[in-house]
This record gives structure tokens, sequence and C-alpha cells, in this order.
């Protein structure tokens, strides 16, 4: 069995579909410029069009694959037989690696290696009460329950989201190459950022990107969280939540003006040792 499948993995509202566009631009575009259309060619594992090898065999599984008790059994199923194409591929995934009734999101047999978006916790909060259209307190609880569950955008699939701390180790812990991006670093330093994204493709992932002068350039001029926005604006984007625009605020630290202290601390408290690990606190 090949291996095959790249995760571009993390907790929402941490980075993922500004790498996304920084990734298709990269890989999918030959003049390393950006168009929303881009961003088809990563797209979510979570999604019925995968699981559809059970119609020939367990047509009334397909059919309740909005149960998670059901469609956790065919998560490493439904990759194993994606990864019977032998073709390489990235996927776009909010589901942590952690184990529903003794069944694992991935495993290192389908898996080819991981990018892993992580942001402040404290910024998350405030980026998906927006998204959700919740109070901070609210996110606070979502963010620090094992169980909590979420839905893929497309498919209306459940996603085992579980806590931001679970989230970030379930990923780290599974032993196959992989690189984790902070999003801070993805604002102060980009050009570092894509450079460093393009040697682990390169080198780790086994692709041969074509890197012409200018090009690192161009991409992140085309992908800057400014020209998102704008596009945005102009075209509309179909994964932005009714509530709040997508791309829409592209900071760090919005925390300090926002969160009490008690809220603070409350999230510390919860997740001190991976704040600590990426030297949030």
């Amino acid at each position: 069995m090949n291996n095959n499948i790249i995760w571009l993995a993390s907790y929402p509202k941490s980075g993922n579909t500004w790498m996304r566009s920084i990734l298709t631009s990269l890989v999918f575009s030959k003049d390393k410029k950006f168009e929303f259309e881009l961003l088809k060619n990563i797209t979510e594992f979570d999604i019925p069009f995968y699981y559809q090898f059970l119609l020939k065999n367990n047509n009334n599984d397909f059919n309740y694959l909005k149960n998670i008790q059901v469609i956790s059994k065919y998560w490493i199923k439904a990759q194993e037989h994606f990864n019977l194409s032998q073709k390489t591929k990235f996927f776009k995934t909010h589901s942590s690696n952690i184990s529903y009734i003794g069944k694992n999101y991935t495993d290192e047999k389908n898996t080819k290696g991981v990018i892993y978006l992580v942001r402040d916790p404290r910024d998350v909060i405030i980026s998906y009460s927006k998204h959700l259209n919740k109070n901070i307190d609210d996110v606070i609880d979502i963010m620090q329950k094992e169980n909590t569950i979420t839905y893929s955008h497309k498919g209306n699939l459940p996603i085992l989201l579980s806590r931001w701390d679970y989230h970030i180790f379930s990923w780290f812990n599974l032993k196959v190459p992989k690189i984790f991006i902070k999003y801070e670093h993805l604002l102060e330093n980009t050009e570092g950022v894509v450079s460093q994204l393009i040697q682990f493709l390169n080198k780790e992932m086994n692709y041969d990107l074509d890197i012409k002068e200018g090009d690192i350039n161009n991409v992140i001029q085309n992908t800057s969280f400014n020209n998102l926005q704008k596009k945005e604006k102009l075209e509309g984007f179909p994964e932005a939540s009714k509530n709040s625009r997508f791309f829409r605020s592209g900071t760090k630290k919005q925390w300090e003006n926002i969160l009490d202290k008690k809220q603070q601390q409350k999230i510390i408290k919860s997740f001190k040792i991976p704040m600590e690990k990426f030297e949030y606190i």
C-alpha cells in the first residue's frame, strides 16, 4: 500500500486556508499567481465522494456517514481505497488524529507527510467565536472538550475536533515526515516560512518544484492576507460562514484587547504545555 496522502491539518481558524493558497500557488500554478479556483486542488477528505466505495458492499452505512460512530469505522479504509490510485495528493482537514472507539483518523501506512498550522489559542478563540457566532466563553468550552465534534464544509460529515492541545499532539505524534508552522511566523516572516515549505516538499515529499527567481515574492504578494481579503470582498468566498468574513483580521495578539484576565488564565491553565512548547507563554 502506498502512502500518498499529505495532510494540511490544523485546528479551525489557524491559517489553514492561507497555507492552502500558498501551497496551490507553489505546486499548481505555472506563473505562481493565485486565484480561488486553485484551492480545488486541495480539498477536504471529509466528503462523501471518498466513501463511495461503500456503495458496492455497504450502502446502508454510506447513508449514515453523518453519524461519527459509522464514519469512524471507515476513515482508514477510505484512505486505503484512495491510495490505490498511487497519486500523491494534499488533503485539508480540521480533524484530530485521536482514536474514536478504537479507530484513528489516519496512520503511518496511509500518510506521506503532514503540514500542520498552529496558532496562539487565545487568538483562535476570538476568530472562531466570530466564525461560529458564539460568545468567547462558549468557544473556550468548545476548545476544552475532548469530545468536541465539528463538520466538514462541503460534505457536512462529522469530524472529531477534540481539545486544542489534544489536536496538536495527535498530529505531532504521528510518525511521518512533518513540518509545524506557526501562524505568527507566517505573518512575520512569510518568505522564510515559504522557503522552509519548499525545502520540506522537495526533500521530504519528493517534489521537484521549479522555483525561479522572483517566484517566492510573487507567491507572497498574491497570497498576502490583504490580497485575500480584497479578493473575498470582490468575488466572495464559498467557505466563509454567514456570520463573518473568512479573511477577517489576519493579525496576532488580538486577545490582549479582547480577553479578560479570567479568560486568559483559564486558557493558559488548560493549554499550558503546548503554549510553552510553541513559545506563546
